[in-house]
């Protein structure tokens, strides 16, 4: 997934209680500072939860300390980025009002089915305030609004690239290839086979059991990791679910030094009949617009970075 698209958000929520921190990080200090603005350790850590890609789901669950260093060091990264495009934002006089902001989260909760006292959880949980997630969301507004401005306006796609992609794609064009899938992660002493005969008998719900067990992501919400691809998940996940059918609970198995138990919720959507070019045009044009916004992006931040004066410390 790209850099344009908001979906950062979403999976802080998701994955919020999974994220391991080593015991040496808990001193703060300062890895980077840019512009004259300081970054800390700390700073880059509650950052980590919202900037994951899907990509870095498993990797995340996997509590690999190498792997979880990695993925600081491409949270810096791109919070050098956010601070350099503010600069940017506030030369050209670029402001978020709070009537956006909350327009932006009332519409998420809709979307994403949250009322204001799971969210307020969540963020308890994360250790995050209401104004921190806010502040989180206007600059996400912000930071999209200075792109559209500056790079995503550049880019042209044409009929003819449509029409090409069209003939080329157009028996799998429809099929999102992602599927659902909801995770309980058991505390230690907790009988999964036990739990998994309760779950499959109708004693106790799988969204029950991981409100009221789970030590995992999104227990609150019945454990749900949403819309993933199986092919990015944790191995040991991975092999759990991808041979069980829609609604099926997973045989127990090891998650993170954990027992778990996870449920294929629904399965990925297949290519059906050969939409009409009409139906999945602005699919396509998405498709097509992604990679040039890429490239123009990361062009653009080289830019940036080259005139800005930044001391990484990581």
């Amino acid at each position: 997934m790209h850099y344009f698209i908001s979906f950062f958000l979403a999976l802080f929520l998701v994955m919020a209680s999974a994220m391991p921190l080593r015991a040496a990080e808990v001193v703060d200090r300062i890895v980077a500072i840019a512009n004259g603005k300081m970054i800390t350790l700390s700073d880059v850590n509650k950052s980590l939860k919202l900037f994951l890609q899907d990509s870095d789901r498993s990797a995340l669950l996997s509590g690999n300390p190498k792997v979880i260093q990695e993925m600081q060091k491409k949270v810096l990264s791109r919070m050098i980025d956010d601070l350099l495009l503010a600069d940017k934002a506030a030369a050209y006089k670029l402001t978020v009002t709070d009537t956006e902001m909350k327009s932006y989260i009332r519409d998420f909760k809709k979307e994403n089915k949250l009322t204001d006292d799971t969210l307020r959880l969540r963020l308890q949980q994360d250790n995050m305030t209401m104004k921190e997630y806010e502040d989180k969301v206007k600059q996400n507004i912000l930071r999209n609004r200075m792109l559209s401005v500056m790079v995503q306006r550049k880019v042209v796609v044409t009929e003819e690239e449509i029409q090409a992609y069209y003939n080329q794609h157009k028996g799998s064009l429809g099929s999102t290839g992602k599927s659902r899938v909801s995770l309980i992660v058991l505390p230690p002493k907790q009988d999964p086979l036990e739990l998994k005969k309760k779950i499959e008998s109708g004693e106790m719900s799988f969204e029950a059991a991981a409100k009221k067990i789970s030590v995992g992501p999104n227990a609150a919400a019945g454990g749900s990791l949403g819309e993933v691809e199986i092919k990015d998940l944790n191995d040991d996940l991975r092999g759990a679910v991808e041979n069980l059918k829609q609604g099926e609970v997973s045989k127990p198995f090891q998650l993170a030094g954990k027992s778990a138990l996870a449920r294929l919720d629904s399965a990925a959507q297949t290519a059906g009949d050969v939409k009409p070019l009409e139906e999945v045009k602005a699919q396509i044009k998405r498709a097509i617009e992604e990679p040039k916004l890429e490239a123009m992006f990361e062009e653009y931040m080289k830019k940036l970075r080259s005139e800005a004066v930044i001391d990484i410390r990581m």
